[in-house]
């Protein structure tokens, strides 16, 4: 009697639908980290400016895109002193927000087991209601 509950238990645990929900949150953290948030960083007499350049490539950083060579926003002498980089902030920002929906999906999907086991217990205990 309460071998066969703690079976349905047991074989719930052992689904492959946990490990489908966190390898499918694997693959998109890796896509992720292959193409994180940059930065572009000008250090022009003593003038320190930060932009966000958007998304690319991790092996081919982002460099001085169309929109800040064309509003003439910096300096062309400054556009030679200018590097790229990963924005690290953003990007663990990301990685916490898939790794905060991956628990809560999983929450929620033990939630929704509970659930289901009280409704069989209730049923197995009382067959007739």
């Amino acid at each position: 009697m309460i071998s066969g509950f703690m079976e349905q238990v047991h074989h719930y645990f052992d689904s492959s639908r946990w490990i489908k929900i966190i390898l499918g949150s694997l693959i998109v953290a890796i896509i992720i980290g292959l193409f994180p948030p940059w930065t572009l960083t000008s250090r022009y007499k003593n003038d320190y400016q930060v932009w966000n350049a958007g998304y690319s490539f991790i092996l081919s950083p982002s460099y001085t895109p169309d929109w800040l060579n064309a509003d003439e926003v910096i300096k062309e002498e400054a556009r030679d002193d200018m590097h790229s980089s990963i924005n690290l902030k953003r990007l663990l920002i990301q990685w916490f927000v898939l790794a905060l929906t991956t628990v809560v999906i999983l929450v929620l999907d033990c939630v929704g087991f509970y659930n289901e086991l009280l409704r069989k217990w209730k049923n197995f205990r009382n067959p007739e209601a």
